[in-house]
């Protein structure tokens, strides 16, 4: 069940975005926030570990939201992300990046060929 609510609002995200003509920032600033957890082994383990609420993640994710500059729609699906008590919210983020689009006529992708 959790799994259709985050697709549900990925597809939000995705629709938000094309609505406010920020698509290709939204998909930098996802593939941005993806490639800093992959880069830090110590987010990778705060995001798989169960001993972290998801108030921790949620402060993180603010944190590294902030020096990032993250739009706040695309924070505020991170943290959504982090809500679900998913077991990791990093193993999301393939998904995240591509999910949204794949039933549009344009078929953008978060960076890889679709």
């Amino acid at each position: 069940m959790i799994r259709v609510i985050a697709k549900r609002y990925a597809k939000a995200l995705a629709e938000l975005s094309e609505e406010k003509k920020i698509v290709e920032k939204t998909r930098a600033d996802l593939r941005a926030f993806a490639d800093a957890v992959a880069a830090h082994s110590d987010l990778q383990k705060l995001f798989a570990s169960p001993v972290f609420t998801p108030e921790d993640k949620k402060a993180v994710i603010g944190e590294l939201a902030g020096r990032m500059k993250l739009q706040p729609e695309t924070r505020r699906f991170i943290e959504f992300l982090a809500e679900t008590g998913r077991r990791s919210t990093s193993s999301c983020w393939p998904s995240a990046r591509i999910a949204p689009w794949r039933n549009w006529p344009r078929r953008p992708t978060w960076g890889r060929p679709g």
